[in-house]
């Protein structure tokens, strides 16, 4: 549990599950940019990088989106609970206010691609969970991804 108070940087870690042979990712992420500021990415795991990966544009309207491709076009597979990247907020809500942090479609819409190891692929189901991150004496909660084949 971890509590978070105005002026506070807190870092929410973004994993996955059944993540198995994904040539690519996307999805969006919004949040209450009354309560909290975008203020990095850190720790992505996936090959290519951040600077490739990121649609940051729209951060100051409380939405960012991943579009990752593994550039080796084969896929990779994680194991479940693996977190692929943090990302952080700085917070200016006051006491007892709270941020849903929320999987949409806006500005990218929820995507997974696996490969069937033949030279083929397949877009599969993204599903996702939403949390929230609550100022001062609250717990945040988690976010993740399961993606179904």
């Amino acid at each position: 549990m971890e509590t978070v108070e105005t002026g506070d940087t807190v870092c929410v870690p973004i994993s996955v599950k059944n993540f198995d042979m994904l040539s690519g990712l996307q999805f969006s992420l919004n949040w209450d940019t009354a309560v909290m500021d975008y203020h990095a990415i850190e720790n992505f795991v996936l090959p290519g990088g951040i600077a490739n990966s990121f649609i940051l544009n729209f951060t100051d309207d409380g939405k960012l989106a991943l579009g990752w491709n593994d550039p080796g076009g084969t896929g990779i597979t994680l194991t479940d609970s693996t977190t692929i990247f943090d990302v952080c907020f700085i917070v200016k809500g006051s006491t007892g206010e709270f941020s849903p942090v929320g999987f949409t479609d806006d500005p990218r819409p929820d995507e997974a691609v696996q490969e069937d190891g033949m030279g083929g692929s397949t877009i599969i189901p993204v599903v996702t969970q939403n949390g929230v991150v609550a100022v001062t004496g609250l717990p945040t909660s988690g976010f993740a991804i399961a993606l179904s084949n």
